[in-house]
């Protein structure tokens, strides 16, 4: 059976763009629609006001101004500090939402999905067309002079084509796919071919296609380092690339790939970690909103204990969140009923006590430094996003 060059062209061509536009197409039908909702539905009314007066003041005042005096509302949730003001004004939540939602759709839109998509589809596509041209048509090789690396570039490209597909499955399935990831992948299919060259020129011609083939196993950053790292001694650079531990990995939960994916984002330390903006950091890294609220609350309690802080999660004080819970139920700053607010508060004073022996300080000075974290703004958010409707 033979095939014409135009279906060639469109078996090795049009086929393999089409495969690679479903992870995508699949992703933003259903995975963005996901995540969507889980941000927007994680914000209650106080959650909402404490993110816009942490993050976007200017927004923040401005609803307060389009809300009527007369509409004026009580808070409930607990105060935010000991001389909090009942009669402070209030924002037009309307407005607010409506600013958070324009916000959200600025910085994770699927329209943000349409350059990279259209830019990565069009490479493939153009990638393709000329290296099936050249498989193609007999004798008809003016760019390979020799055969076998014209090989090597379709196994080159072959391996790239492969990595960008099962990455662009990978995050479909985790539904943490970005625009980041898409450009990515353009940098990676047009590096594919020279990268194969490079790394196979030393190697027997027997080993030559399957390593060119075999370097799609290798995600981009892995390539990058190990290209780093071959290059430096012969220019003289053995010393530029060694890479400090992060200090994420002091926190619960943050692996080396955690930690990588947060430097990749401009977070590189703890922290950047406690006073970044959790949808932002959300929308960039791709994890889930739940996931990168924990690890900031982590990141603030971190920063006045430091290396002590695992010491404090068998009391249950993982990170700033559950050490605002602590302090209202020393200061019964609760809406609970006597009883249990009087039960509550024996508990703390308790936990107080055998914390202050466990890290060997005195219990006020203990109980200062919950305070300050406490009441930081940045922990009074993730607290109303943590559990709005309990406290």
């Amino acid at each position: 059976m033979t095939f014409s060059l135009k279906t060639f062209m469109v078996i090795g061509v049009v086929l393999p763009v089409l495969i690679l536009a479903v992870p995508i197409f699949m992703y933003l039908i259903s995975g963005w629609v996901l995540r969507r909702r889980e941000i927007l539905s994680s914000f209650t009314d106080n959650a909402l006001k404490e993110y816009f007066q942490v993050f976007f003041q200017t927004e923040y005042m401005a609803a307060i101004a389009a809300k009527p005096p007369e509409e004026k509302t009580d808070r409930k949730k607990p105060k935010p500090s000991p001389d909090a003001d009942d009669d402070e004004p209030q924002p037009d939540m309307v407005q607010l939402r409506q600013a958070f939602t324009k916000k959200f759709a600025k910085c994770f839109g699927i329209s943000r999905f349409i350059v990279p998509s259209g830019l990565l589809l069009l490479i493939t596509g153009v990638f393709l067309y000329f290296l099936v041209r050249e498989v193609g048509s007999v004798g008809a090789v003016p760019s390979f002079t020799d055969p076998s690396n014209a090989l090597v570039a379709v196994a080159g490209f072959a391996g790239g084509y492969m990595w960008i597909l099962y990455s662009l499955i990978r995050l479909m399935q985790q539904r943490q796919l970005k625009p980041a990831d898409l450009y990515w992948n353009c940098f990676r299919l047009i590096i594919a071919v020279p990268m194969a060259f490079a790394l196979v020129q030393p190697l027997p011609v027997s080993l030559k296609l399957p390593v060119a083939f075999m370097l799609g196993a290798f995600p981009t950053y892995t390539l990058m380092t190990f290209m780093r790292r071959k290059a430096a001694p012969a220019l003289g650079m053995e010393g530029s690339f060694e890479e400090a531990e992060s200090t994420l990995l002091n926190l619960q939960g943050i692996s080396k790939d955690q930690a990588e994916a947060f430097s990749l984002e401009g977070v590189g330390t703890v922290l950047q970690l406690a006073y970044a903006d959790p949808v932002d950091l959300t929308v960039r890294t791709g994890f889930s909103f739940s996931y990168v609220v924990d690890c900031c609350s982590q990141a603030l309690a971190w920063l006045c204990f430091h290396t002590e802080l695992p010491k404090l999660r068998k009391y249950g004080l993982r990170g700033a969140q559950e050490i605002c819970t602590f302090t209202f139920e020393l200061n019964r700053e609760t809406d609970q009923s006597k009883s249990i607010m009087d039960d509550e508060e024996k508990m703390a004073k308790k936990t107080l006590a055998a914390v202050a022996a466990e890290l060997s300080i005195n219990s006020e000075v203990f109980r200062r430094t919950c305070y300050e974290i406490a009441y930081d703004p940045y922990s009074q958010f993730l607290y109303e996003v943590w559990q709005p409707q309990w406290n």
